[in-house]
């Protein structure tokens, strides 16, 4: 329940901070969209197209339950309007995995908002340092993804970013922060590899490699940006900052 409530958090914190900044009618791209739901609330804002990519295959196949979270009541839906008997009912509850595209029918409620949130997010397997960035997008959103990029790449990546960003486009970035993870003893409790690199072993995500910047690294690999807001007091955690900065 915590998690889930901290990760609506995220999702909240990202969209309050970027609104406004952007316009409706947008097209937006997502670096590191994991389950889709940092997304979800630009759906208001009737996008022209929503893009998302994550190196986590099984993640991104989850969506269409994400989804149907965060509009809600679910629980109660999937009790009443499922045509279905006995434990099959507590099955679709506790198992993701059979809340798909072809299961929707059995929700009449959510049918349509999800055939309406289809045609407009779109969401890939891939890893950012293989994706083209070849389109132009007014907002580009890298919320806890860009710092297990190597250093240089991270740079590589942000300029990649600019170039493709709209006229007044929008970027927002958060990455946990050097001195942040020195202050709170993160980096001292994980393995580190060499300067500014740490490992950290999870029990759900395996093995993870932060290449953490500093305050003034970041600086320096974004003064192409023409404004920068800092809007750290819109997430939860200490260990990073977030910023949205404006072509």
């Amino acid at each position: 329940m915590q998690k889930n409530k901290e990760q609506e958090t995220i999702c909240k914190s990202v969209y309050n901070s970027v609104k406004p900044y952007i316009q409706k009618d947008i097209k937006i791209l997502c670096l590191g969209c994991k389950y889709g739901s940092k997304l979800f609330p630009f759906l208001t804002l009737s996008p022209t197209k929503i893009y998302g990519i994550d190196i986590d295959e099984n993640s991104i196949n989850k969506y269409y339950f994400e989804y149907i979270k965060y509009l809600k009541n679910y629980h109660r839906t999937i009790i009443s309007e499922i045509k279905l008997s006995g434990d099959i009912n507590e099955e679709f509850q506790s198992n993701s995995k059979l809340l798909n595209w072809e299961t929707l029918v059995h929700f009449p409620s959510y049918k349509e908002k999800i055939e309406q949130m289809n045609k407009i997010l779109e969401l890939k397997h891939s890893s950012i340092q293989d994706f083209e960035f070849s389109d132009s997008f007014d907002l580009i959103i890298a919320s806890n993804s860009l710092h297990f990029l190597k250093h240089k790449l991270q740079s590589e990546v942000i300029s990649k970013i600019y170039s493709c960003l709209s006229s007044n486009g929008v970027f927002y970035l958060r990455n946990n922060i050097l001195e942040k993870c020195i202050t709170n003893d993160w980096e001292t409790r994980h393995e580190k590899i060499a300067d500014k690199i740490i490992r950290l072993k999870t029990r759900r995500n395996g093995e993870l490699i932060y290449y953490l910047n500093s305050l003034e690294e970041l600086s320096e690999i974004t003064n192409m940006f023409s404004k920068k807001i800092d809007v750290t007091n819109y997430i939860p955690g200490k260990l990073s900052n977030a910023y949205v900065y404006v072509k």
